[in-house]
């Protein structure tokens, strides 16, 4: 948790996908994607342990950034 004023930075050392979400919102979805490096699928991996509202966010996140590498195709 951050209080006003405070910062915080990741520094991503390996290609890869990495999903998150915020603790104190995760009942609304607030949810994000890293995507580091070329990466050109989606991570396969067990999701179930991420909160529904995460996880239908980061599916939706994910079916319109495919939907868009489509059109520009």
């Amino acid at each position: 948790m951050l209080t006003a004023g405070q910062t915080w930075f990741l520094k991503l050392e390996e290609n890869g996908v990495y999903d998150y979400f915020c603790l104190p919102h995760e009942r609304m979805g607030h949810a994000g994607r890293i995507i580091s490096g070329m990466q050109n699928i989606a991570p396969n991996y067990e999701d179930t342990l991420l909160p529904d509202a995460v996880r239908e966010t980061i599916k939706n996140a994910q079916n319109h950034f495919i939907n868009q590498k489509q059109i520009k195709s």
